[in-house]
């Protein structure tokens, strides 16, 4: 016990929230994570720079991902494509694992031309969705420099996008 009669926390707090809950569920039942998408869009820069870059799943199977770079002239985008469940359970084990629902959302606050990206995990019900300086020097440069458990997702997500799109990197 700690000082006032009051307990000291142990351990992580169990997850809370419907989308907590529907993700915790999901890794065991495939009907629940069916419900389950994710999506990460990225854009901006100075038109000389530009970028932009999406990647859409769904636990039904569906994916998408798109990227055009103006610095680099690297294009692609799949069609048709799905997103193998292996994959797909990696993400979601990923999601569950980093804490990143635990996150707050914020509004976005960014100087022109940053590059900026959003993730989005929703289980159509309930959506959870962070803002962020996608850009590592931009992100230094404005002391917005993404916490690891929104990295850790995001690395996931361009890993899958650069197999998707059949490219070795998918990273502004």
């Amino acid at each position: 016990m700690a000082k006032d009669g009051k307990l000291e926390p142990t351990e992580r707090p169990e997850p809370y929230g419907p989308l907590w809950e529907t993700l915790d569920k999901g890794l065991e039942d495939a009907d629940i994570r069916s419900k389950l998408s994710v999506e990460l869009r990225i854009s901006g820069g100075m038109p000389a720079q530009a970028y932009y870059f999406d990647f859409r799943a769904s636990g039904a199977g569906a994916v998408q991902s798109e990227i055009r770079c103006a610095l680099s002239g690297r294009e692609g985008q799949t069609k048709g494509a799905l997103l193998d469940q292996k994959d797909w359970m990696t993400l979601l084990q990923t999601i569950h694992t980093s804490g990143v629902l635990d996150i707050p959302q914020e509004a976005p606050r960014f100087l022109p031309d940053t590059v900026v990206g959003y993730l989005e995990i929703s289980d159509g019900e309930s959506k959870h969705r962070l803002y962020f300086a996608a850009d590592e020097e931009q992100a230094k440069v404005q002391d917005k420099v993404p916490p690891p458990e929104l990295v850790k997702v995001v690395d996931t997500i361009y890993r899958l996008g650069s197999q998707l799109l059949d490219m070795p990197s998918v990273k502004p």
